[in-house]
């Protein structure tokens, strides 16, 4: 015979805790920041301009202050994914100076991009220019100044130009492959004879 228990269960999980929403796709970055609830990182880390190694440096330095990312942050890793407690989460974000990325809009070519200002994702900006992520990533780790001379830069796993910087750097670069095409040659002239002299064969 079941019997009714007289004490009311411990509860375990908060009313953010008991469902792990969707990110929509439509959300602004605001938006996602006013919402309740539980949220797989992993789905929203690009909104934020947060690469995925985020969490794990944020929980790593909450330790070291004797902190606990969870209830700090609302940082949790569950076996392979980590967990957003927004409410949590959303006034911790706002004290992180986070880059405002700006995005390559699909409707510019090259030489409109590179007028404009702000920081973007290099390989974004790549598709739109002449040149290969590789290779501004190999002049970028040749000059210990690129940042300053170039306007690129690697932060966390992802390379970023300033376009201000980056922009005449580029045009100054294409202008220097242009002086080192070669002059087109016609086809090679044979030298002249000189009148009244005759070759001479060898038998």
């Amino acid at each position: 015979m079941l019997t009714t228990p007289t004490t009311e269960p411990e509860e375990i999980f908060d009313e953010n805790e008991l469902l792990i929403k969707r990110v929509n796709p439509a959300w602004t970055l605001d938006q996602l920041l006013e919402q309740s609830g539980l949220f797989y990182f992993k789905d929203m880390h690009a909104l934020l301009n947060i690469s995925r190694q985020r969490p794990t440096q944020i929980s790593r330095n909450l330790h070291e202050q004797n902190l606990n990312p969870w209830t700090t942050c609302g940082l949790r890793k569950v076996w392979t994914h980590w967990l957003v407690k927004m409410p949590l989460f959303a006034p911790y974000y706002n004290t992180l100076k986070i880059r405002h990325i700006k995005r390559v809009d699909t409707s510019w070519d090259g030489n409109f991009l590179i007028t404009q200002q702000g920081v973007f994702l290099l390989a974004q900006v790549c598709k739109k220019i002449p040149f290969s992520t590789h290779q501004i990533r190999y002049r970028a780790r040749k000059n210990p100044n690129a940042r300053e001379e170039y306007g690129i830069w690697k932060e966390d796993d992802h390379f970023f130009v300033q376009m201000e910087l980056f922009g005449p750097w580029i045009r100054s670069l294409w202008s220097q492959y242009e002086k080192l095409v070669p002059a087109t040659k016609g086809p090679k002239k044979k030298a002249p004879t000189k009148a009244g002299s005759k070759r001479t064969v060898k038998t």
